[in-house]
């Protein structure tokens, strides 16, 4: 089995990624009036993830790892 401190090495350019596009994925998966992420989390096939609202509600959801994927590429400018 891997090192949990690798795979916490490998998972995080992708949560990088979602902070450095905050606003786009927010647009994408925050719904309604999202106002910033504060949690994400990486599954085998889901990402969770919190978000706080223009009201100060707190919510939580998740998408599956291919919406994500998906999502990503199309922020890069790359094709499925």
């Amino acid at each position: 089995m891997r090192d949990l401190h690798q795979i916490m090495k490998d998972i995080e350019p992708y949560t990088k990624f979602v902070f450095e596009h905050e606003d786009g994925f927010m647009k994408e998966f925050c719904k309604p009036d999202p106002i910033y992420v504060v949690d994400l989390s990486f599954g085998h096939d889901e990402v969770q993830f919190g978000f706080v609202k223009e009201s100060g509600q707190h919510l939580s959801d998740t998408i599956t790892t291919e919406e994500f994927v998906s999502w990503m590429r199309k922020v890069r400018g790359e094709y499925p």
